[in-house]
């Protein structure tokens, strides 16, 4: 399903059809669990000025890893959105390629429909086979094998980036990380000391945000 998104973003703030502006605020994943399980009510978190949102991401999140055990706290969450009107951003890539000022090569893609094919289907087999919608006369399903593909990719590239930086950065953690996980000693080397201060005092330049902007723009490219 193809939406274009008719809000301007400006940093914290959005525009509204009226002109005003308002906060935006974006839930976290486990923040939709709160809502839709009654953990916590939407006046806990929302002010009258505010506008909620959520990211694909969590869409992602959400339909990845799902089972029968799992299918009630997520279908929960996606109701929250549904419920409270909680409004769709758009992705990290198109996000970025938008700051940047570069044209999207192609529309935006929302997300709304695996939200509504969660949020509706009865059980995990009606969501993967197909959730009617007579009044549109469409068919909604969800590819769960499809999203854990993603988000195995996503949180093994993680992992494997937070290795590579700790064995640029932290003085034995290399020789520690070959051995066998069995004949590993139970203390994994840290930076400590000067050492630390440095590292911080490095993470804080202005060198590493101009290497960390010219990342984004090459993620938006």
């Amino acid at each position: 399903m193809i939406t274009q998104q008719k809000t301007e973003f400006s940093g914290e703030t959005v525009r509204n059809v009226a002109g005003a502006m308002a906060k935006k605020v974006i839930l976290e994943t486990h923040v939709l669990y709160d809502i839709g399980l009654k953990r916590i009510s939407i006046e806990d978190i929302r002010a009258p000025e505010e506008r909620l949102f959520y990211s694909p991401i969590s869409v992602l999140e959400l339909v990845s890893k799902l089972n029968e055990r799992s299918f009630a706290d997520r279908k929960a969450a996606a109701n929250a959105i549904l419920d409270h009107g909680i409004e769709e951003l758009l992705g990290p890539e198109s996000h970025l390629t938008m700051v940047f000022g570069y044209k999207l090569a192609e529309p935006v893609s929302s997300f709304a429909d695996a939200v509504h094919a969660l949020a509706k289907a009865e059980n995990l087999e009606e969501a993967q086979s197909g959730v009617p919608d007579d009044e549109l006369r469409v068919r909604r399903s969800l590819d769960v094998s499809r999203a854990m593909t993603w988000r195995e990719k996503v949180e093994q590239k993680w992992v494997d980036d937070l290795i590579s930086l700790m064995k640029e950065n932290v003085p034995g953690f290399q020789k520690w990380h070959v051995k066998n996980k069995k004949k590993r000693p139970s203390s994994v080397p840290k930076l400590r000391n000067e050492e630390k201060e440095k590292f911080l005092s490095g993470v804080k330049s202005e060198e590493l945000s101009a290497r960390v902007i010219s990342a984004c723009q090459m993620r938006a490219f």
